[in-house]
């Protein structure tokens, strides 16, 4: 028979496995979001540069990190659609701190694929700031569509946004942080760079894989310059990728596809890239 002891732990020992299992993180970030982290304070006055920062995971990250104290380059395409997102970041710290100062957000438009200005772009948040504490890879784009039936300009447009802008933009700020021997690179990548994709996805797959290989090896690359690379892997999050998936080429009319039932929400999905990053930067070296 067992006893009352061996009964509640195992009890307890099935109601963690049930959490986990349901959990939209995993066990580690579970914990560190739970009990043990606290971002706001270690992120006050921290510089963060977010690409894809004009709608979607990018445009809340802005409005949660302005509430962490952070000062922001905000970088997308759409340079209005950049400065909504900068007068809300504004908006919010007014109702937080005494003094929201507007050089405190910098709006800088930048198209990830013209790989020649990213050095440019790079030098200006330095002018502006200072120094880079992080860069939030988040620009990306989504493809739905046959592999047979996609066009190579496709796949082309999909790897250069997702895979070779991403790491030619990392490139162009790496030298400020191996400078100062401080400082996070962040990728905002995808479960099914993890596991096995879905139907009709193959291009989008294989650019997060790419992500994978190549920033999991920078991490080690980095750690003798006190450099941090994180990748965060979401699953499905609402967001504008879905309406804004490319299809077979780049003519065909951009139709949304729905959401899975377990969609995370994005509040929910840029907590937890705050804490997320705030581990990483307080990781032991």
């Amino acid at each position: 028979m067992l006893g009352v002891l061996e009964i509640c732990f195992f009890f307890f020992l099935v109601l963690f496995v049930a959490r986990i299992y349901f959990s939209d993180c995993d066990a580690v970030l579970h914990f560190y979001a739970k009990f043990a982290i606290k971002p706001e304070p270690r992120l006050r006055d921290k510089i963060v540069w977010i690409t894809g920062a004009s709608s979607g995971i990018g445009e809340y990250l802005a409005y949660r990190l302005t509430k962490c104290g952070c000062k922001l380059v905000l970088s997308a395409r759409r340079e209005d659609e950049l400065d909504r997102v900068k007068f809300k970041c504004l908006e919010i710290a007014s109702g937080m701190f005494p003094l929201p100062f507007e050089e405190n957000y910098l709006v800088l438009p930048l198209d990830v694929r013209d790989f020649s200005s990213h050095r440019a772009c790079a030098e200006k948040v330095i002018q502006h700031f200072g120094q880079i504490d992080f860069l939030v890879n988040n620009a990306g784009v989504a493809q739905l569509g046959s592999p047979m039936g996609t066009s190579h300009d496709v796949d082309q447009y999909v790897v250069d946004v997702n895979v070779l802008g991403t790491i030619s933009l990392t490139k162009a700020v790496l030298p400020y942080m191996v400078d100062r021997k401080a400082g996070q690179i962040v990728v905002i990548t995808s479960a099914s760079g993890k596991v096995s994709a879905k139907p009709n996805l193959a291009v989008y797959s294989a650019s997060k894989h790419a992500l994978q290989g190549y920033f999991h090896t920078l991490r080690m690359e980095l750690h003798i310059h006190d450099v941090g690379v994180s990748l965060v892997c979401p699953g499905s999050v609402y967001s504008d990728i879905r309406k804004n998936a490319l299809r077979e080429n780049l003519q065909t009319p951009k139709l949304a596809s729905p959401f899975p039932l377990r969609t995370m929400k994005t509040e929910r999905c840029v907590d937890l890239i705050t804490i997320a990053m705030v581990v990483k930067e307080e990781k032991p070296k």
